[in-house]
């Protein structure tokens, strides 16, 4: 098992990531969550619930499981995406694109305050922060040598 499932799947470690999770994000500007795939609907859900915010789910392309609608949720003005890991960047950039082009609420568009990962290896700080750069959106997690 990889070990970002097991940060979310194992009762303990769940714990421990919603929480290092709402430490992180605490006091930012923002009222929604923004999700993809299985990796965001593990810990998005549940980081909404506990800290009062809306939940958006934008659906990869072609992928018609359990609904026809590629956004579902609420989405408010300004969101955070969060994900398990920002490989390419890819997810980020389709997320922000769909909600972009799907989500007008009188006039105005939400704005993608940042993006916060739940994979909480040194490597994947570097990698994440990197990626974040070239998306031209916030890396919201703490660094790792917070935690050393």
């Amino acid at each position: 098992m990889v070990k970002w499932f097991k940060n979310v799947l194992h009762l303990y470690r769940r714990e421990h990531t919603v929480e290092a999770a709402v430490q992180a994000l605490e006091g930012l500007d923002f009222d929604t969550i923004a999700v993809s795939g299985v990796s965001g609907l593990l810990l998005g859900p549940i980081l909404a619930y506990k800290m009062s915010k809306k939940l958006i789910v934008v659906r990869k392309n072609g992928d018609s499981s359990h609904s026809n609608y590629l956004i579902e949720g609420t989405c408010g003005r300004k969101y955070v995406i969060i994900d398990d890991f920002m490989s390419t960047g890819a997810t980020v950039s389709y997320i922000r694109q769909q909600i972009d082009k799907k989500i007008d609420v009188s006039g105005w568009k939400p704005e993608c305050v940042g993006f916060y990962n739940y994979d909480d290896s040194e490597f994947s700080e570097r990698h994440q922060q990197q990626r974040c750069d070239e998306a031209g959106i916030p890396y919201l997690n703490p660094t790792y040598a917070q935690y050393r």
